[in-house]
C-alpha cells in the first residue's frame, strides 16, 4: 500500500507541475478571447454598416422599382382604356350595321308575308264563294225536294180527307137509312 500511496503522490505531483503553467495559459487564453471578442465586434460593426448601406441601397432600388411598376401600370391602364374604347366603338358600329341588316330583312319578310297573306286571302275568298255556291245549290235542291214532298203529302192528306169524308158521308147515309128502318133511338132518362 505504501508504494501505491507513493506512486499516487508522484502522479499527483506530476499533474500539479503540469497545472502550474495553467494560470499563464488561462491568462493567455483570456487575452486571446478578449482579442477575438474585439475582432468580432469590429467585424459585426462593419457588417452592420454594410447591411445598413445595403439596406438603403435595397430600399432605394425597391422605391425605383415600385415607381417604375406604378408608371408601367398607369401606362398599361391608359393603353387598356384606349383599346377598350376602340373595341367599344367597333362593337357599336357592328351592332348598328347588324341592326340595319335586321331591319331590312324584317321589312323584306314583312313584304313577303303580306303578299302571301293577300294570296291566301284571295284563295280563301274564292273557295268560300265556291262553297257558298255549292251550299246554295244543295239548299235549292233540298228546298225543291221539300216542296215536292210537301205537295205529295198535301195531295195525300187531301185525298185521305176526301176519302174520309166520303166514308163519313156514306156511313151517315147508311146510318140514316138503317135508322129509318129501325125507328128512332130511345132516349134514356137520367135519375
Amino acid at each position: 500500500m505504501q508504494q501505491t500511496l507513493t506512486s499516487r503522490v508522484a502522479v499527483l505531483e506530476r499533474k500539479m507541475e503540469g497545472l502550474e503553467g495553467l494560470p499563464d495559459r488561462v491568462a493567455s487564453l483570456e487575452l486571446q478571447i478578449s482579442q477575438f471578442r474585439g475582432d468580432v465586434r469590429m467585424e459585426f460593426s462593419a457588417v452592420r454598416q454594410e447591411m445598413r448601406a445595403g439596406d438603403e441601397e435595397t430600399r432605394r432600388e425597391m422605391r425605383e422599382l415600385h415607381e417604375s411598376a406604378l408608371t408601367r401600370m398607369h401606362d398599361f391602364h391608359g393603353i387598356a382604356l384606349a383599346r377598350a374604347q376602340e373595341l367599344h366603338e367597333i362593337a357599336l358600329t357592328k351592332m348598328h350595321e347588324l341592326h340595319g341588316i335586321a331591319l331590312a330583312r324584317m321589312d323584306e319578310l314583312h313584304g313577303i308575308a303580306l303578299a302571301r297573306m293577300d294570296e291566301l286571302h284571295r284563295i280563301a275568298l274564292a273557295r268560300t264563294q265556291e262553297l257558298h255556291e255549292i251550299a246554295m245549290t244543295k239548299m235549292q235542291e233540298f228546298h225543291d225536294m221539300a216542296l215536292t214532298q210537301m205537295r205529295v203529302l198535301n195531295e195525300d192528306v187531301i185525298s185521305r180527307i176526301s176519302l174520309m169524308d166520303e166514308n163519313l158521308n156514306g156511313r151517315r147515309r147508311d146510318h140514316r137509312a138503317r135508322r129509318r128502318k129501325r125507328g128512332p133511338k130511345p132516349r134514356s132518362s137520367k135519375h
